[in-house]
């Protein structure tokens, strides 16, 4: 997509009902801060259930935008492949439209430490279902402050890939009491080791699983 088509497109969208918008975008390309702006300030995207902005090059300045969207219907928010990292997603979180989202993916996003702790206090964990944190790097402390939260009471999805989550990680998910629900868990490509992935498989709290991804987890 060249730079000023989208916003062009905009105005096409307002008659349409369309509820979900999906852009992905290449390395190469981006998002234009101009289609942004566009994007955020249209009539259009108030009526939006789900917005992904996959691999938009977005920045910290693309995030203080997306953050004072006014996006009062959105349930499902993808930005992954966008490597803002804490402080983008930490500014998008102040917006008043991540307070009811049910889906949330950040999958590659150079998120850390602390969006992980401000995620899991945030009001909008009382309500995702689904949550992907994949291929960010952040560590066992990570899956510790997920596990000992007291919140995400509600989610079904969750996938923490290739995140340097080791054996403790995984020994406190296993017996994460907010973690009941889980249908499905993906933790490929971390450090889990023996003890962890045997606390996951005899987990009496992961009953409800029907899907556990455990693959490339240091096992020799």
């Amino acid at each position: 997509m060249e730079e000023g088509e989208l916003a062009k497109s905009v105005s096409l969208l307002e008659d349409t009902k369309i509820r979900t918008l999906h852009v992905n975008q290449d390395y190469d390309d981006g998002l234009s801060r101009e289609d942004l702006v566009e994007l955020m300030r249209s009539s259009f995207v108030r009526r939006l259930r789900g917005l992904r902005l996959v691999g938009c090059q977005l920045e910290l300045r693309d995030a203080e935008i997306i953050e004072k969207a006014e996006l009062p219907l959105l349930r499902d928010l993808d930005l992954s492949l966008n490597q803002f990292g804490d402080s983008g997603f930490l500014t998008v979180l102040k917006s008043p439209f991540m307070n009811n989202l049910e889906m949330l993916a950040l999958y590659e996003t150079e998120i850390g430490q602390d969006s992980v702790r401000a995620l899991v206090r945030h009001r909008m964990a009382d309500h995702l279902v689904r949550l992907d944190l994949g291929f960010n790097e952040i560590g066992t402390d990570c899956a510790l402050a997920i596990a000992e939260s007291g919140k995400l009471n509600n989610l079904s999805n969750l996938l923490l890939n290739c995140n340097d989550i080791g054996e403790e990680g995984g020994i406190a998910l296993a017996g994460a009491e907010n973690l009941r629900r889980l249908s499905k868990l993906s933790l490929y490509g971390n450090l889990l080791g023996h003890e962890g992935i045997r606390a996951l498989l005899t987990s009496e709290v992961m009953q409800n699983l029907r899907c556990l991804d455990i693959a490339e987890n240091n096992i020799s």
